[in-house]
């Protein structure tokens, strides 16, 4: 294999452990917004209610852990392809934009159940989440007036 070939499959493999955390941080923040939500409906401390918020929470992360691991999968095999047909960064951004818009989501979910208590950094992570997703969906969708003056540029 040439040293060429190694430096893409490295790239890949980077590219598909950024998409991993992504995904684990994003199923990590959505069962603290699945436990403050179920929390607030079940108002009262009865054993019967702290009985169904472990279940719901216990539930709700064996789907979505199962979701992570069938991505992961997924989306080796989808960056892998990538090294021979091209158009490697744009398929990184088609798995990480929905990703970081899910997240920022998930995350000004979070903020509201807390009664938007958090400090400038809160909001801070909020606003680059969301810059990061639109990025990532403009590279997903390959905005040509962008992508032309780029290369007129480098020329």
């Amino acid at each position: 294999m040439r040293k060429h070939q190694v430096l893409r499959y490295v790239v890949v493999y980077g590219m598909w452990l950024v998409v991993m955390a992504v995904g684990l941080w994003l199923l990590l923040v959505s069962r603290d917004v699945v436990l403050g939500a179920v929390a607030r409906l079940l108002v009262d401390d009865s054993t019967a209610h702290t009985w169904q918020l472990v279940s719901v929470e216990r539930f709700y992360m064996v789907g979505a852990g199962l979701l992570w691991l069938m991505m992961t999968v997924v989306s080796e095999a989808y960056l892998r392809r990538g090294i021979d047909r091209g158009g490697l960064l744009r398929r990184f951004a088609r798995l990480l934009a929905p990703q970081l818009l899910l997240l920022f989501g998930v995350d000004a979910a979070l903020l509201a159940l807390q009664g938007l208590r958090g400090g400038p950094l809160r909001w801070l992570i909020l606003i680059v989440e969301l810059g990061l997703g639109i990025g990532s969906l403009i590279v997903a969708r390959g905005a040509p007036g962008l992508w032309a003056d780029m290369k007129a540029s480098d020329a």
